[in-house]
C-alpha cells in the first residue's frame, strides 16, 4: 500500500538521534548535525530513530500520542503558511511511522538492539498483524 508516501517524502536527517542534536540553553532552539546519512524518505524515519533512540524509555508507550501530537502540530505550523502539509493528518503520520519503525527494527535485527527497541518491536508486531 501507498499510504500516500509519494506526496510526503522530505529531506532525511537520517541519523536523528540525541548526539547529533543541539540545544540552546532555554532549549526552545534545537539545530541538528551531522548530515552523513541524509536523503530522501518520510520524515517519520527520523521521527522513529528519535523515539527509538534518544527519548526516555519512560516517556514511550504512555506518551507517544502526546509527542507525536506535538510534533505533526508543529509540523503543520511551518507547513501551513506555505500552502503545504494539508493532506499529511496525524493518522497519515501514525502510519508512516509504523513503516518508518519497521525498517528501523529490521536494521536492528541486524546490528544488535540499544534503546526503546522492546517499545519498538512491540510496535511492529501489532503493525505486521494489521498487515496480514
Amino acid at each position: 500500500r501507498d499510504e500516500g508516501v509519494q506526496d510526503h517524502m522530505t529531506v532525511v536527517h537520517g541519523d536523528f538521534k540525541e548526539e547529533n542534536l543541539l540545544f540552546s540553553a532555554d532549549g526552545r532552539r534545537c539545530a541538528a548535525h551531522d548530515f552523513q546519512y541524509c536523503g530522501r524518505g518520510l520524515g517519520a524515519k527520523d521521527v522513529a530513530y528519535l523515539f527509538c533512540s534518544g527519548l526516555d524509555s519512560a516517556l514511550l508507550p504512555a506518551r507517544e500520542a502526546e509527542l507525536l501530537g506535538h510534533y505533526h502540530a508543529e509540523l503543520m505550523a511551518r507547513l501551513s503558511p506555505r500552502g503545504m502539509g494539508a493532506t499529511y493528518t496525524v493518522e497519515v503520520l501514525h502510519v508512516h511511522l509504523d513503516y518508518a519503525l519497521a525498517d528501523f527494527v529490521r536494521f536492528m535485527d541486524g546490528w544488535g538492539y540499544w534503546g526503546n527497541n522492546r517499545w519498538a518491536r512491540t510496535k511492529v508486531e501489532a503493525f505486521l498483524k494489521r498487515l496480514e
